[in-house]
């Protein structure tokens, strides 16, 4: 079981926002900074497609281990998806950064 800390963009930018944080920030843990659905890499959304937070918080669950301690990192629009999150992670969130 090891530490994650989850990195979550803000709309108009991507996890490059992260680029710059300081290892220390996360050190001991595996950063990991997805996409938010219809943002490069990931396919576009249709036009007039409705995507909700919790449906960035169900793609980003896909892709995180069962277990372990979570630190969420979130900016804007990602703070949005991070309060989705806390629901399915529950127990196992250490902390929460929001910030606009």
């Amino acid at each position: 079981m090891s530490a994650i800390s989850l990195f979550l963009h803000s709309t108009g930018t991507g996890p490059f926002i992260w680029g710059s944080v300081a290892p220390e920030v996360f050190a001991g843990t595996e950063k990991v900074a997805p996409t938010h659905l219809g943002y490069p890499p990931n396919a576009s959304l249709s036009r007039g497609a409705v995507c909700h937070a919790s449906d960035d918080a169900r793609e980003v669950m896909r892709g995180l281990p069962s277990d372990g301690d979570v630190h969420l990192f979130a900016h804007s629009y990602g703070g949005i998806v991070a309060f989705e999150l806390l629901r399915e992670l529950r127990g196992r969130v250490r902390s929460l950064f929001l910030y606009e």
